[in-house]
């Protein structure tokens, strides 16, 4: 039986024309059958912040359970620098094999590009999942008669110019989260930025400043003894670990700026690959043990599909576009 008998469009092909089809198909094989058996060898996970944080803590956490389920080493790599431009870049120039992958953040793909000049195009990356949201917290100093949303604003609507608000530095999330609400409230606000979200949350604390946009694990401790209170989160929905606390959305609906941190592929990456990194993650994401850790952490669960990802990241576009230039923080090429 003849390759044209088994495959009748081939007829009327020259001799030659079917051998070329031949090497191409045998061509593809190796290829296909490569990508069915991956990962082969250990795979690396790009961190782009230094140990310790929420960024390495998630790429960490994943990586071991990722190397549970394919058998092989999935190895976190922190390339820190320029706010994660260079772990950025680093991804985006990687071979797209399947051995390389980012741990990226929200810092990365939704603000770098409005705050910098980047060498890198978000757009460009193969979505895989988000695996984490990190919501902030509007807290204000225990002197202070605020103890709702509204009491905020109509205080700080009395007081035009003089309520200041602390955040982890100009450009950062929690600086954008504090102009996100004072544009939605109408409020003038005298912002107060710090290194970090720490020291800021601590300036609240010792009466400093009056208020701060800062991460759960930052906050939550100083609400015992009423050393300052939380009255709001800046998270689609309520923050899983204080779920008696409202979210700005409820009082400005579509006020809402939460860090995340997900999976992303060098572009190109195959699609078998990364279909089976997203379902891993989202399994991955459905452990109770681990929903429970992140909670835990002031972190909401969450593990989505590639689509939802990119719906995510397209929207960063428009929110962090306007956002940076209210903040006066957009470069200037």
């Amino acid at each position: 039986m003849t390759f044209v008998s088994l495959f009748p469009t081939c007829r009327g092909l020259s001799a030659t024309a079917v051998r070329a089809l031949l090497g191409g198909l045998l061509c593809f094989l190796p290829v296909a059958a490569a990508h069915a058996a991956w990962p082969e060898r250990p795979v690396t996970v790009i961190v782009p912040f230094a140990p310790g944080g929420f960024t390495d803590m998630l790429g960490r956490l994943t990586a071991k359970h990722l190397a549970e389920r394919f058998g092989q080493s999935f190895v976190v790599e922190n390339r820190t620098g320029a706010g994660g431009a260079i772990a950025a870049n680093y991804v985006m120039n990687a071979a797209p094999d399947g051995y390389t992958f980012f741990m990226a953040s929200v810092s990365q793909t939704g603000v770098l590009p409005f705050f910098q000049k980047v060498t890198f195009d978000p757009d460009k990356y193969e979505r895989i999942s988000i695996f984490g949201k990190i919501p902030f917290l509007l807290a204000v100093k225990s002197a202070l008669p605020i103890k709702t949303v509204p009491e905020f604003v109509a205080y700080a609507k009395a007081n035009p110019g003089k309520m200041n608000i602390s955040t982890a530095g100009v450009g950062s999330t929690s600086h954008l989260v504090s102009v996100m609400f004072a544009q939605r409230a109408g409020l003038d606000l005298v912002h107060v930025p710090y290194k970090g979200s720490a020291p800021g949350v601590a300036a609240v604390v010792t009466g400093e400043v009056d208020a701060t946009w800062g991460g759960v694990s930052d906050t939550t401790p100083h609400t015992e003894g009423g050393r300052l209170r939380v009255i709001a989160a800046s998270s689609e929905v309520r923050v899983p670990a204080l779920p008696h606390l409202p979210t700005l959305a409820e009082f400005y609906p579509g006020a809402v700026l939460e860090s995340w941190n997900g999976y992303l592929a060098p572009p190109g990456t195959p699609k078998e690959i990364t279909q089976k990194l997203t379902e891993a993650v989202i399994e991955i994401g459905k452990d109770k043990a681990i929903a429970d850790r992140l909670t835990q952490l002031g972190i909401t669960p969450t593990a989505t599909t590639a689509e939802e990802m990119d719906r995510v990241m397209q929207n960063d576009k428009i929110l962090y576009g306007k956002t940076t230039a209210a903040a006066g923080v957009t470069r200037k090429d």
